[in-house]
């Protein structure tokens, strides 16, 4: 009886937040971090002593608490291809003294990890005592490989239920067992880094020009 009301809860769940997420929504945690899976809201993120972020300590281990697996949360559930999100991109600072691979994870469901769909991206490359460094995760269907499951990228990017940021040394449905400190900030849905780059350039070169043209 309670597995099927588990069930029940994330059906009707991911059905009430099929539109949640949009381009350009973040979370910059300024004021705290609750209703987050793991984490403690601490200041002096990359905007400075006042910018407040989520701090993650993993102690390392085989339970999935023991591991980075750092957010759960459902303002970031819905319908990513609606959306147009093509990316995402967050602050991470590295506070551990171990390299980590760290990686994206969109599933279809909220628990147990086992039994749902699990699509992650390739693992990025984090160095031990990185600083506060932006890293984009592209989500596009050549992106994200699946690592679980049997629903396919446009049906589970359709109504994605669980974000969860982790580490491991190829894309899987839950981190490895670690230990490390990691700091994040500024989790950002936004399309790829490319068009923004275009878009500033020729809205550069109109302003620009239209100042020539007013001296002139």
């Amino acid at each position: 009886m309670r597995a099927s009301r588990a069930w029940l809860l994330a059906a009707l769940l991911a059905a009430s937040s099929a539109a949640a997420v949009t381009q350009g929504q973040q979370d910059d945690f300024t004021s705290s971090a609750d209703g987050w899976a793991r984490g403690d809201a601490v200041l002096g993120g990359p905007g400075g002593a006042s910018d407040g972020y989520l701090e993650v300590t993993s102690l390392g281990g085989s339970g999935q608490n023991s591991r980075l697996v750092t957010f759960n949360q459902l303002q970031w559930a819905g319908d990513y291809l609606d959306a147009g999100v093509e990316s995402i991109g967050v602050f991470l600072d590295n506070r551990g003294a171990t390299a980590l691979q760290i990686q994206l994870a969109f599933g279809d469901m909220i628990a147990p990890i086992v039994g749902g769909t699990w699509y992650a991206t390739n693992p990025v490359a984090l160095p031990a005592g990185s600083g506060w460094t932006f890293v984009v995760f592209p989500i596009g269907s050549g992106d994200l490989q699946r690592v679980q499951g049997t629903a396919t990228y446009d049906d589970l990017m359709a109504n994605v239920v669980t974000l969860r940021l982790l580490h491991g040394d190829v894309p899987q449905a839950m981190g490895d067992p670690i230990v490390a400190k990691l700091g994040i900030d500024q989790i950002v849905a936004m399309p790829e880094p490319g068009a923004n780059a275009l878009l500033a350039s020729g809205i550069a070169a109109l302003v620009a020009c239209a100042r020539r043209r007013g001296r002139a």
